[in-house]
């Protein structure tokens, strides 16, 4: 789906952004608390979103007109999921509740009880056969959605489990959270294969190990589930290799504490929001070259470029020292724009997507409201 030309219209630019005022972002209005979560329809003409007010309100895209709302739950919304098939909601509440709703009658069809403490992640299987969620009572679950009913508990964090996310096959599911570690669970064994660990200091007997340093607040596979992308409260990007189950590249760090995360449909873009305001996107691309910086810190300045710039060894002590290098090699986002400075009412963002078209980020903030921004050409 497209936006429409009168949309589109709105965000015209000149090229010389410095020279013109950043253009105001579209915004969607009608909750009453804070839109913590957004999800898209499978055909991309509806946009759920899930509220601190206790509701879900369906709307048409296109005009931003409110569809429906849906209510049930009696504390705020935490996540909400479109099925696959684009005919059932998922939602997940401080109400220790799952809900299923019905997209085309506009009501609940079945609550799923059986976590004991906020619902804060639910994620559906790529065929809509299973539904995950991750829960403050730390445990990881899987529902049949057709029969509501648990099928396993497949087990627990050391703390809050925030996010949960399937391989585009459905073949692996991913957990994280407040305890900085990443699980990776077989779906059909229904067990964990996998632990990404935190951060740990070089000691005598161990050497330094990459990893988390708090609390991770989402997740997201690559297209061919081979990647592992993690963002959270230590404020970088951190990109893991599933099948060693060890990280392979870790961003700067943001201006933001970030907290929604989308990759794009091709896979070459990965966007984050976090509560500072920042919208951040990441060229992919970038990440996969040769990770340099990686090996920076137990080098010196000289030998460093001895290996990437001969023919500058006999200087760069004097003219770039070491922490100037590792910057200037360091995965850095392609672009950001923080919406608190185009329109100073404007909150944190706590989730984004991309628009079906990719042109433009839809994030859901703290003053009530949905923001459509346009994104860098």
């Amino acid at each position: 789906m497209r936006i429409p030309a009168s949309l589109t219209l709105l965000f015209l630019v000149s090229g010389l952004a410095s020279a013109q005022q950043p253009p105001m972002p579209i915004e969607i209005k009608g909750h009453t608390g804070v839109v913590y979560s957004l999800s898209f329809s499978p055909d991309g003409k509806q946009l759920a979103t899930g509220s601190f007010d206790n509701t879900i309100k369906l709307w048409n895209f296109a005009d931003r007109k409110e569809i429906k709302e849906f209510k049930g739950h009696t504390a705020p919304i935490y996540c909400v999921a479109f099925s696959p098939d684009g005919q059932t909601l998922a939602s997940g509440s401080l109400d220790k509740s799952i809900r299923l709703w019905s997209v085309a009658e506009g009501k609940e069809i079945k609550k799923l009880d059986g976590h004991t403490d906020i619902v804060d992640s639910v994620a559906w299987s790529p065929d809509g056969k299973l539904l995950a969620s991750g829960s403050g009572d730390k445990s990881v679950r899987l529902w049949n959605p057709a029969e509501g009913k648990e099928v396993k508990n497949l087990g627990a964090h050391g703390n809050n489990v925030y996010a949960v996310t399937f391989t585009r096959d459905g073949k692996l599911l991913a957990s994280a959270g407040v305890d900085a570690a990443i699980k990776i669970w077989d779906v059909a064994g229904q067990k964990e294969v996998k632990t990404l660990q935190p951060y740990q200091a070089k000691t005598d007997k161990e050497p330094e190990r990459k990893g988390h340093k708090d609390a991770v607040t989402n997740i997201a596979f690559s297209a061919d589930g081979k990647r592992l992308y993690s963002i959270g409260f230590d404020q970088m990007v951190h990109v893991w290799d599933v099948d060693a189950g060890t990280q392979i590249r870790e961003s700067r760090p943001m201006k933001d504490l970030p907290f929604g995360m989308v990759l794009s449909q091709d896979g070459k873009k990965l966007l984050t929001s976090g509560y500072g305001g920042f919208l951040t996107m990441w060229d992919l691309s970038e990440e996969r070259k040769p990770a340099e910086q990686q090996q920076l810190s137990s080098l010196s300045a000289q030998a460093v470029i001895s290996a990437l710039r001969p023919e500058l060894t006999a200087v760069v002590a004097v003219v770039l020292p070491l922490h100037q290098m590792q910057d200037a090699l360091a995965w850095k986002p392609t672009w950001e724009k923080n919406l608190k400075e185009i329109d100073k009412k404007n909150y944190g963002a706590y989730c984004v997507l991309f628009s079906p078209d990719g042109k433009f980020a839809v994030t859901g903030h703290d003053d009530k409201k949905v923001c459509i921004t346009p994104l860098m050409p």
